[in-house]
């Protein structure tokens, strides 16, 4: 019992500690471009898929997968700003 209790308390803090960091990066964004992203989410996501193939499937070691994967993420939500929110922004 004190097991489950102990596992449920890990999973819940780190589940947790993701909607915090989401929140804090939705509030960030949010200041500094004045714009509210909404495919904040999806970026999140596809860096939890590239970590997850970069890591576990392909095989790289975890430090390198984590570098690899924050560069990619990076550039992808770079894309979406270049490329989706600074048109519309112009548009206006």
């Amino acid at each position: 019992m004190l097991d489950l209790l102990l596992n449920l308390a890990v999973i819940g803090l780190t589940v947790g500690s993701l909607y915090a960091l989401i929140a804090t990066s939705f509030a960030l964004v949010y200041n500094m471009t004045g714009t509210f992203h909404l495919a904040h989410g999806g970026v999140f996501t596809v860096g939890a898929y590239l970590l997850y193939v970069l890591f576990a499937i392909l095989g790289i070691p975890l430090a390198a997968a984590l570098a690899i994967t924050c560069l990619l993420t990076a550039l992808f939500g770079a894309g979406i700003e270049a490329w989706i929110y600074r048109p519309l922004r112009r548009a206006q």
